[in-house]
Order: C-alpha cells, then structure tokens, then sequence
C-alpha cells in the first residue's frame, strides 16, 4: 500500500509540482488484497481532482492534498483511503448523480473523475463516502479479502474472492514491485 501511494503521489507531483500532497500510513497493514492498477487509477483520480478543483477554486495558496490510510473501524475488517482538501465543497448535483448511478441533462457531473472513482471502487466491492469538514474528504473502504468471503457467503454476491473465484488476486505491499502476492489478514 505504501509503494502504491508513493508512486501515486510521486507521479503527481511531476504533473504538479506547485501542490502540496502528503501521505499519511496510519496502520501497519501495508497489504491489501485487491487490484493494484484500479486502485492506483482510484488514489490517483482522487488526488488529482483535488489539485485541479484548488486550482479552479482560487489563486491563492498552492493546493494542500493529503493521503490517509487508515484500518476500518473495526480494525480487520476494512482498510480505508481518504483524500482531503481544503477546497470549497464538491457540489451536491455531482454527489447526488454518484448516488443515483447515473446522469441526466439537468443533474449531471462536471467531469469523469469523480465516476472513474466510483466505477473502480464499486468493481473492487468498495464504499465511497463524501464529507466536508473545512475542507473536502472522499473515504473510500476496501474490504480485506477476509470480509469480502464473508459477506459472499451470506448474501452470494461476486467478491473478489467469493464463491465464483477470483476476480482481482492482486496484493498491493509495501515491499513488493507490484507483483502479486499472499496479503496479510
């Protein structure tokens, strides 16, 4: 996880070396049993839309972007990813297409960041969240793969590793090259 979110960032900050972005590991999980390139795709539209937005919003100071990855509540179970900002609001009109799943003349998005987010967490068997505390904060829970099994067998949906097999066999660790691995648990 710490890898994947050092090169998310890295990258990031070649395309926009004015932004501040930060990253904050807080758990030592590092791995994460999921798909390494959507997840990649989902930290870093993130943080791009906040840089871009900041940028809209004001000319003012260089935008401020930071990286939490934290455990689930229940410490097992989850492994969460918030961006925050300290950008105006997101709009509710993109929020609420989000919500409803999908778009019409008159609700409609700004852009496709937003829905790349939800269509990858939403494929990673995920949740997404939106708040605004001065500031921006999109949480995204991804199940461990202990979770996702679990709640396959209760109400048989598709999981990355339920009762259909594997759909995404990637781990994302902090000491690998990308290439998959066991996760941790």
């Amino acid at each position: 996880m710490t890898d994947l979110i050092n090169d998310v960032w890295r990258e990031l900050c070649e395309s926009y070396p004015h932004a501040d972005v930060a990253a904050e590991i807080e758990t030592d999980r590092t791995r994460v049993r999921t798909d390494a390139t959507v997840l990649s795709m989902v930290v870093s539209n993130l943080i791009e839309n906040a840089i871009v937005h900041a940028e809209d919003a004001a000319d003012g100071p260089a935008p401020t972007v930071v990286v939490r990855v934290t455990d689930g509540p229940d410490d097992r179970s989850a492994t969460v990813v918030e961006v925050a900002d300290d950008n105006p609001p997101i709009d509710d009109a993109e929020i609420d297409a989000l919500r409803a799943g999908d778009e019409t003349a008159l609700e409609h998005g700004s852009g496709i960041g937003l829905w790349i987010v939800h269509w990858c967490v939403t494929a990673l068997n995920g949740r997404i969240e939106f708040e605004y505390d001065d500031g921006n904060v999109v949480r995204v829970t991804l199940p461990t793969h202990a979770a996702a099994d679990e709640r396959a067998a209760v109400d048989g949906t598709r999981t990355p590793h339920g009762p259909e097999g594997p759909l995404v066999d990637d781990a994302v660790d902090a000491s690998s090259d990308g290439d998959p691995a066991e996760a941790d648990d």
